[in-house]
This record gives C-alpha cells, sequence and structure tokens, in this order.
C-alpha cells in the first residue's frame, strides 16, 4: 500500500510541476508585455526548474523535451530583447539629457 500511495503522490506531484510550468509561462508572457523584465526573469527560471523537474523524473518524452526546451529559449529571447531595448532608451534619454 506504501508503495501505491508514493507513486499517487509523485503523480500528483508530476502534474502540480506541469501546471507551474504552464502558468509561469503565462504569467512570463503578461509580465513581458508590461515591459517589466526582472519578474519575467524569474518566471523564466521558474519554468527552467519545472522542466528540469520533469526531464529528472522521466516525464518528457525526446520530442516532447526539444519543445520544451524551444519554449524556455523563446522566453527567455524575449526577456533579453527587452532588457536591450530598456537600456538603450534609458541610454537615449541620459545622452539627450545630458546634451541640454
Amino acid at each position: 500500500k506504501l508503495s501505491n500511495f508514493k507513486f499517487l503522490m509523485a503523480e500528483e506531484y508530476i502534474k502540480g510541476v506541469d501546471i507551474t510550468y504552464n502558468s509561469g509561462e503565462i504569467v512570463n508572457l503578461l509580465l513581458t508585455e508590461k515591459g517589466l523584465v526582472m519578474p519575467s526573469l524569474d518566471y523564466v527560471l521558474k519554468c527552467s526548474h519545472s522542466f528540469n523537474l520533469l526531464d529528472a523524473r522521466g516525464v518528457i518524452a525526446v520530442a516532447e523535451r526539444t519543445r520544451y526546451i524551444a519554449r524556455i529559449r523563446h522566453l527567455a529571447r524575449k526577456v533579453a530583447q527587452l532588457y536591450i531595448e530598456q537600456q538603450e532608451s534609458q541610454e537615449f534619454s541620459t545622452l539627450s539629457c545630458s546634451g541640454n
């Protein structure tokens, strides 16, 4: 009975981690749209961590694994692009203020 309990608990844990990944991805996209770089980066890390947990448990198939990695790369790329855009706009506003 204990092994059955452990199996059921592991199954629930995996479902929870998968839900965490999916909700983290959605929140990341919303934060990125609002221009919030650091909170968006936190959710990229949460998604990456959730992926690592699922991968370590052997839950993700090879084809799924590449899709998960591509999705995480897409999130990270969007956050990086947003960061660069914000840095460039701050640099431009600093240059224009110092010119006056």
